[in-house]
């Protein structure tokens, strides 16, 4: 196909068409023969992707001067893509140290112990990849420690670069002065290609040769190579380590370190794979419409593609609903985030305004130390000593509880400590109250006349309180005398414990209710924020602004400001039954 097209575009100039027969053109006519090629070439390659050549400098109108052009190679790479594999030499210094951890004791290998110490931690250092390596492709060290490997899979490769330079006595005499670079492909690698380049000028010598060149490196460099789906990236070697008559002075590298070749892959590879996908008819992964690839967005990097239309739609309802958090790639179980390029393309400018907003307000609200300002509702950070509830706005200058949002009061703080206090010492009383009265009815029963607790030592189980009545120990019933015992199941002298009376232990008091007292006791007027609840009756303390109190006993809402039991929407009744929520 490129034959076809290079004599269709080369019809009609006769120092292309057919082989020079006449003596060594020299002079005007060489130069004619460079313009003319130079002009088919253009030709040739108008209308690509990319710009394919550039004419640096050229020969002005009295003949001065020379051609000078740049040309851009694409490879022709197999269809299924290109592995590339990362080899980063990492030697080591695993020579021994004697002595270890104390002085040196001898030199070994013309090194003392010091500086084989020093070559270790050096070795030790590369242990950690290169982070201009390891920014662009994850490494991995190899098993025998010496170098660092990783991977990672082009579609599309790095074009090589053909530089050229064309002398007075090209085409006539002498080819083409020319260099050839590439980011992937090693110096050695080059000077192969460059050697080749030589071979077609000596078998077309005095013709033309700048397309074959283009056309040959374009399409048959990988088997020339030797090349496959795999391509090895390596550094190049050292001056001392390569054999500098084995490369030619025209193969040039094109990236100066590893780093900077592996990311102008990558970038190409992506930039290379976008053009392809706008070129071409794509299928909405939603509506399933068949459209030209320019009108779809392709997320990343994830690769999923939807039209505008569709994406539009789903970011739309997003904003709209507020769920900014589920803005994520539509397909399925995809959780890519849409980018905010996207967003901003496909949202009107006031849906995109919201989409900032609430990001915003969804970033601030999952930080812990982010509060607003009750005055103005800026946005405060909180002072790190969180015992302090303290914040303060920069913008109107206010210092605010950040609990109760009023302005702040540090002896609310001590008043709270006090109070943790005096709840565990609220508890251990409570605890041991109940521990001794367990204990008291365990081992009493309780006189029925005067209700003393009486405790039996030993005897009959006929008991006289010291009020003077008589009891049954076993049954607590009054008895007069001991027909009790002869009448009844009780007897007067041995034990019965299914007969003695069930003591029920001591009852404590709520959690709730002994946190309420403790705060309460350290209120300066209590009886103030006192209010009984309706249902049950018992007293419930307001602890802080909020008018919306819970009953400690029966879990009753009530309204400090009216006093009255809320049913219903709690919030409701502080909307439209009149009363203030906070006061």
């Amino acid at each position: 196909m490129a034959g076809c097209a290079t004599a269709a575009v080369l019809d009609g100039i006769p120092s292309l068409s057919a082989p020079h027969t006449d003596s060594i053109l020299v002079g005007e006519e060489n130069l004619q023969e460079q313009q003319d090629e130079v002009l088919a070439i253009q030709a040739i390659y108008e209308g690509s992707d990319e710009e394919r050549i550039q004419v640096i400098s050229q020969p002005d109108d009295s003949g001065h001067g020379l051609f000078q052009i740049q040309i851009v190679v694409p490879v022709a790479t197999p269809s299924e893509g290109c592995q590339v594999d990362i080899m980063l030499p990492s030697p080591v210094d695993t020579s021994p140290v004697d002595g270890e951890g104390g002085e040196a004791v001898g030199a070994v290998g013309g090194q003392t112990a010091e500086e084989r110490g020093a070559g270790k931690q050096e070795g030790a250092r590369a242990l950690t990849p290169p982070p201009d390596i390891a920014k662009g492709v994850p490494l991995q060290r190899s098993l025998s420690g010496q170098r660092w490997t990783g991977s990672f899979n082009l579609r599309y490769l790095c074009p090589m670069t053909l530089h050229l330079t064309l002398p007075p006595t090209y085409p006539s005499h002498d080819p083409p002065a020319f260099a050839l670079s590439c980011a992937w492909l090693r110096r050695s690698q080059l000077s192969v290609l460059c050697r080749q380049l030589d071979k077609l000028w000596e078998a077309n010598m005095n013709m033309p040769v700048i397309f074959s060149w283009v056309d040959w490196l374009e399409n048959e460099t990988f088997s020339c190579l030797g090349l496959t789906n795999n391509q090895v990236l390596m550094p190049e070697p050292s001056a001392e380590d390569s054999d500098e008559s084995d490369v030619d002075g025209r193969a040039m590298s094109e990236c100066s370190d590893l780093g900077q070749a592996i990311h102008t892959l990558l970038q190409y590879s992506s930039q290379r794979d976008a053009v392809e996908f706008c070129k071409n008819v794509q299928e909405c992964c939603l509506c399933m419409d068949e459209k030209s690839g320019s009108k779809f967005f392709r997320l990343e990097p994830c690769k999923h593609h939807f039209c505008f239309d569709c994406i539009a739609t789903h970011c739309s309802l997003h904003v709209a609903a507020g769920t900014v958090q589920l803005l994520t790639c539509p397909g399925y179980e995809c959780n890519v985030v849409v980018s905010p390029d996207v967003l901003q393309t496909v949202l009107p400018p006031d849906a995109f305004i919201r989409w900032e907003t609430l990001s915003l307000q969804r970033s601030l609200d999952q930080m812990d130390d982010v509060v607003y300002c009750p005055r103005c509702q800026a946005v405060v950070i909180r002072e790190p000593d969180v015992t302090l509830n303290l914040g303060y706005c920069l913008t109107c200058c206010f210092s605010f509880c950040t609990e109760c949002e009023q302005q702040w009061h540090q002896r609310s703080q001590l008043r709270d400590e006090r109070a943790r206090r005096r709840y565990q010492e609220l508890r251990a009383e409570v605890e041991a109250r109940s521990m001794s009265l367990n204990a008291i009815k365990k081992k009493t029963v309780r006189c029925p006349c005067c209700r003393v607790p009486v405790e039996k030592i030993e005897g009959c189980n006929k008991m006289t309180c010291r009020c003077g009545k008589s009891f049954c120990w076993l049954c607590g019933q009054a008895i007069n005398g001991y027909n009790h015992f002869t009448s009844s199941t009780c007897v007067l002298f041995r034990y019965q414990p299914e007969n003695v009376v069930q003591r029920v232990p001591e009852r404590r008091p709520p959690e709730a209710l002994l946190w309420m007292q403790a705060r309460a006791e350290m209120m300066d007027n209590p009886r103030q924020r006192e209010i009984r609840c309706p249902q049950c009756k018992q007293t419930n303390f307001k602890l802080d602004n909020n008018n919306h109190l819970r009953c400690w006993n029966c879990k009753s809402n009530l309204c400090f400001h009216c006093k009255g039991r809320v049913t219903g929407v709690i919030t409701q009744h502080f909307v439209s039954g009149g009363c203030p929520q906070h006061s």
